[in-house]
């Protein structure tokens, strides 16, 4: 769109919702975002669906190495991590990061492409959103948790979508090219625009700016 979410300094706090954590292993899940900055760091945090104290249920992060990177984290505690998209994905211009999960690899696609050819699951499964000692959490875009922590992203995000299904490498393509495509809209939970708001356009999960006239 013609804004986006600039957040130095804050976070955007989505509450908890149950259909804010697909199942992934029947029909896969997808997280979508345009992002823009550079040098960001090691470990910072795009987007997590907070689950406990050290890994969130899915994300997008930069990793050890100031890349881009997607995770799930799977039920009997497995995390299974994408190939790094890498740092050249921060050069100052905007670029599309999609994280999919289609019940067996874990992938993540830059500007429309595949990056390696995922990270095999091995077993599949369903993400794990609680397990008795941490339950549900909120989704956080720009942050690993709210208030915003020490992995605080802080550049600028636009365009975030969460779908119920894994995008297939034609689905990622099209969305790229136009993301009001029939691909880009099919089986989409929440798309959080950045028009100058934090409302879900599509699913009512609105979130909030941590803190509240933060940017």
């Amino acid at each position: 769109g013609g804004t986006a979410f600039h957040l130095p300094n804050a976070d955007i706090d989505v509450p908890q919702n149950s259909s804010l954590e697909p199942d992934g292993s029947v029909n896969g899940m997808t997280i979508q975002m345009w992002v823009r900055g550079t040098a960001p760091g090691n470990f910072k945090y795009i987007l997590d669906k907070t689950f406990s104290g050290g890994v969130g249920s899915y994300a997008l992060y930069t990793g050890g190495n100031g890349g881009a990177l997607f995770y799930i984290w799977l039920q009997g505690g497995v995390l299974v991590v994408s190939p790094d998209a890498g740092s050249g994905v921060w050069d100052g211009n905007w670029h599309q990061l999609t994280g999919i999960y289609d019940g067996e690899f874990v992938s993540i696609y830059l500007d429309g492409q595949q990056v390696g050819s995922g990270t095999d699951t091995l077993h599949g499964g369903a993400i794990e959103y609680s397990n008795g000692r941490t339950d549900h959490g909120d989704l956080v875009i720009g942050d690993f948790s709210s208030p915003h922590t020490a992995s605080l992203f802080g550049r600028d995000i636009d365009e975030v979508k969460l779908f119920g299904r894994g995008l297939t490498d034609s689905d990622v393509a099209a969305t790229f090219a136009n993301q009001n495509s029939v691909a880009a809209t099919n089986g989409l939970i929440s798309w959080w625009k950045g028009e100058g708001n934090v409302f879900d356009s599509v699913g009512g999960n609105n979130g909030r700016i941590v803190p509240p006239g933060g940017t």
